[in-house]
């Protein structure tokens, strides 16, 4: 295995088990599991809805920068989000997912 492959290989596994973590301690915060999302071992068989993650991304700017707080005290930008998910998902979601471990 190349030193690339076995990089993206422990990348992939430490952050599987940063988000069994979260999952497992905070497993009732909706803003929490909304960044389920991005993990691709959770994603459905098949195709993906062409409007996968995007409730979980307005949840994500609901709660990170809401209407109500001045845009100076924002922790994320939302149109920066929604732009970024949206290559997200046609960069990454929509490639071959043979390779995603699942358990």
């Amino acid at each position: 295995m190349a030193k690339r492959e076995k990089l993206y290989a422990s990348v992939r596994e430490t952050a599987g088990r940063l988000l069994d973590e979260v999952k497992d301690r905070m497993p009732d915060k909706a803003v929490i599991r909304s960044f389920l999302c991005y993990d691709a071992r959770d994603l459905p068989e098949g195709p993906l809805p062409s409007d996968y993650g995007e409730a979980d991304i307005e949840l994500q700017i609901a709660y990170f920068a809401p209407e109500s707080m001045g845009k100076s005290l924002w922790l994320i930008e939302p149109a920066k989000l929604r732009d970024q998910w949206a290559t997200f998902k046609r960069v990454s979601l929509t490639a071959p997912r043979d390779d995603v471990p699942r358990d």
